[in-house]
């Protein structure tokens, strides 16, 4: 714990390079700060691609358990 905070990093590796298609690929934008999400040039601002959106469905889910698992 660090400065009152817990960190809870991005477990999840960019796909883009295994042969996904970038909108398609977890992780696609390589963040390990936290959770990154990117709406294309001239899309409604709440246009993700799937990859974002899954990566941010895995991201919640590993916040849940390490929430849970300090909350017991």
């Amino acid at each position: 714990m660090q400065h009152g905070m817990i960190w809870i990093g991005n477990p999840v590796l960019p796909e883009q390079h295994q042969g996904i298609p970038y909108t398609q690929a977890l992780n696609r934008l390589g963040s390990w700060s936290g959770l990154m999400a990117q709406a294309e040039h001239q899309s409604a601002a709440n246009a993700f691609d799937f990859g974002d959106i899954k990566t941010a469905q895995l991201f919640g889910q590993n916040f849940a358990l390490n929430l849970n698992a300090i909350q017991r």
